[in-house]
């Protein structure tokens, strides 16, 4: 489920949601259990949206999301909870 996660904070990322994509990699940390920096997509994405969202941006809505309980962080999963745009 982190890898469904992790694709869903790619697609969220091009659609400019940026907030949510933060929080997407948060959602895939906590289902994976820890974070991983040294994979490549997720260094990449991590990049990315800090450069957008700045330090404090990133790091707000990534450890709101990595907080959640399992339930929860599936729960954002939801294909009804994403943006259709």
């Amino acid at each position: 489920m982190a890898r469904v996660a992790v694709a869903l904070a790619k697609l969220e990322h091009r659609r400019g949601n940026l907030q949510q994509g933060a929080e997407l990699l948060g959602v895939a940390a906590r289902l994976r259990g820890a974070e991983d920096w040294t994979h490549p997509e997720i260094a990449a994405l991590t990049a990315a949206l800090r450069e957008c969202l700045g330090e404090t941006g990133f790091d707000e809505a990534f450890t709101r999301a990595r907080a959640l309980d399992r339930d929860q962080a599936l729960a954002r999963l939801d294909p009804a909870r994403l943006d259709p745009d």
